[in-house]
């Protein structure tokens, strides 16, 4: 039983509990039936919390560092910079000019294209994770 109703069977002794919603906590308890319609009187309560989504994760990915202009032309900036860290995995980066987001990239370069020329441009660039961290 999940919060008092009844869940689901299974014929051995452990059951996997799906579809549930992450951050929250679940008590359940067990009982066993015989061919007969017995069923025994429940177990003692056990509680379960699920994760908080994203497997878990709430570490962000460290800032990339060492962003510098690679390259320009009349209507595009090309960047670059290091590769940041996380404590499972980058999956990306956002990139911003003047503090609006342009684009993404997997890698550790970005070129923006469709840019004014002789117009000086800010950018940033944020790492993010799998967790959306």
């Amino acid at each position: 039983n999940r919060n008092g109703n009844k869940e689901g069977t299974d014929t051995t002794t452990s059951y996997t509990d799906t579809g549930l919603t992450a951050a929250t906590a679940y008590q359940y308890t067990a009982s066993a039936y015989d061919a007969a319609g017995n069923t025994s009187p429940s177990s003692a309560p056990v509680t379960g919390t699920t994760s908080g989504g994203g497997g878990g994760d709430t570490t962000p990915p460290s800032t990339p560092a060492g962003l510098t202009v690679t390259g320009t032309t009349a209507g595009s900036v090309s960047l670059s910079w290091s590769a940041a860290t996380d404590n499972v995995a980058v999956t990306g980066y956002n990139v911003y000019r003047n503090g609006t987001k342009v684009g993404t990239a997997t890698t550790t370069s970005y070129t923006d294209t469709g840019l004014t020329a002789a117009t000086a441009y800010q950018y940033t660039v944020s790492a993010y994770d799998a967790a959306g961290n």
